[in-house]
């Protein structure tokens, strides 16, 4: 059986078909692999955004399968790989964070009362 040239790759093997890339997967792809998402919460994320959908972890996982390997095909996750190599981004709560001693000079009763002052108490 002869295959046509439409069902063959350039290197002659038969070409991969992919699957169907459904409205939502790349979505699920992109906040699992830029935001770090669990499954479950891109489920919940999405069940939020878009109600009358059931999004389960079982269901974002085949979605995410399906983005993957439209952009492995395309060459696009080896160029995202890269990016996502480096360590991800970490938030400081301003709370916690130790500025050292204060350098304004102002006394406490003082600063609070300038605080209120630009808040409008």
């Amino acid at each position: 059986m002869i295959e046509s040239l439409a069902e063959r790759d350039d290197d002659g093997k038969s070409a991969e078909t992919l699957p169907d890339l459904k409205p939502r997967d790349t979505e699920a792809w992109q906040a699992s692999l830029v935001a770090g998402m669990t499954q479950s919460k891109i489920a919940d994320m999405l069940n939020r955004k878009y109600p009358g959908e059931n999004w389960t972890q079982p269901r974002v996982s085949e979605a995410i399968k399906r983005a993957k390997a439209h952009a492995e095909a395309s060459g696009l996750a080896d160029k995202v790989s890269a990016a996502r190599s480096r360590a991800p981004a970490r938030t400081l709560d301003p709370a916690a964070a130790d500025d050292g001693q204060r350098t304004d000079g102002r006394a406490k009763h003082l600063r609070e009362k300038a605080r209120q002052i630009a808040n409008g108490e």
